[in-house]
Formats: C-alpha cells, sequence, structure tokens
C-alpha cells in the first residue's frame, strides 16, 4: 500500500504488516482528512476485505477524469499535470516478491506522489467549469458525491452453493471428464 502526504511517500508492507493494518483505520476514518485514490473501486473493496478499513472524505481523481470528459488513466494524469511519464511495467509484477526490488518500491511510491497535485488541478478545473445544470462548482460537488457513493459501497463475501462451488475451484480441469468422473472430483472437493 502506498500512503502519500505533501511531503512524504510512504510504501506499506501489506503482507508483512497484515496484522497491523487495522492502526490505519483512524486515518482512514478522520473525516478532516482528505485521502485522494485514482480508480478506487477494487482498493475500496480489497481495503474491506482484506483488512477492515473504511474510507471517509476521499476524492477518486479518475471519477474526476471521468467528469471532465479526459482520459482517465493515471498514466494520462501525471503526465498531462505533472509532465512525467510514468513507467507502467511493474504494475502486473508479481507484488508478493520478497523484499521488493528498489525499482519496485520506486514504481510503488510514484502511484501515488503526484495525486496530492493532480487533485489540485483537477479541483480548480472542476470549480471552474460548468455543469449541464448550469452553475460553476456543480461539476466539484459531482466528484465528491461519486467518490462518497463509491466509498459505501460495501464488500459483500461471495457465498457459493457447495454442489456448484467445487465447478469454480477445479476450473478447465473438469473438461473432458464424464458423469462418473465429475461426481468424484465433486466429492473430493466437497
Amino acid at each position: 500500500m502506498q500512503i502519500s502526504s505533501r511531503f512524504t511517500d510512504y510504501v506499506i508492507d501489506c503482507i508483512q504488516l497484515r496484522n497491523e493494518m487495522h492502526r490505519l483505520a483512524p486515518l482512514f476514518l478522520n473525516n478532516k482528512i482528505l485521502k485522494v485514490l485514482h480508480g478506487a473501486r477494487e482498493d475500496v473493496r480489497w481495503l474491506q476485505k482484506d483488512f477492515g478499513l473504511y474510507l471517509v472524505n476521499f476524492f477518486d481523481t479518475g471519477i474526476a477524469l471521468q467528469t471532465l470528459h479526459m482520459p482517465h488513466s493515471l498514466a494520462f494524469a501525471v503526465d498531462h499535470f505533472c509532465q512525467v511519464k510514468l513507467d507502467k511495467k511493474y504494475q502486473t509484477a508479481d507484488w508478493r516478491v520478497r523484499p521488493l526490488p528498489a525499482e519496485m518500491v520506486h514504481y510503488a511510491r510514484c502511484d501515488t506522489h503526484y495525486l496530492l497535485y493532480i487533485y489540485d488541478r483537477l479541483q480548480s478545473l472542476l470549480m471552474n467549469s460548468e455543469s449541464r445544470g448550469g452553475g460553476v462548482g456543480n461539476l466539484l460537488l459531482h466528484v465528491y458525491q461519486e467518490s462518497q457513493r463509491l466509498a459505501l459501497e460495501q464488500y459483500v463475501k461471495p457465498v457459493h452453493d457447495d454442489m456448484q462451488s467445487y465447478k469454480v475451484f477445479l476450473g478447465r480441469s473438469l473438461a473432458g471428464l464424464n458423469g462418473l468422473q465429475e461426481k468424484v472430483a465433486r466429492e473430493v472437493y466437497n
């Protein structure tokens, strides 16, 4: 997990500190501290599912970019507002590797390092843009409302039908099995 303030970037090892992540709850729940994330839908679910963490007072820069009809990737935002090209080669890397190589730590830091500056720029653009409903600043309110709506979404643990869940677990390996073989696979799984 990466967290940046205006002065410092932090990279937190969620695997090593899994049992300590709850200590971030006061920060995440503090409505006096704005949390800025980009494209946070999966992050909101992940924080809830894995750590029981919820966000209060948060702004999604991805939603802001969409609202302004701009490309909504983080790489675009960093390039457009900061004139920095992000190297996304570690985006799909195996983040379970320990210790993380210095290049991966740098990549993680860059993911949040520019967000507060981008937020400042987006906030200004949204404040000065008129919405279709009229009124300057309505777009900024819209982004805050959409971000809040996203933060209120709750992770719901999937419920599996015991009679069918073996198919999810075994997946493609069931292909080509006859009825008896599939029955044995189901019994072994259950």
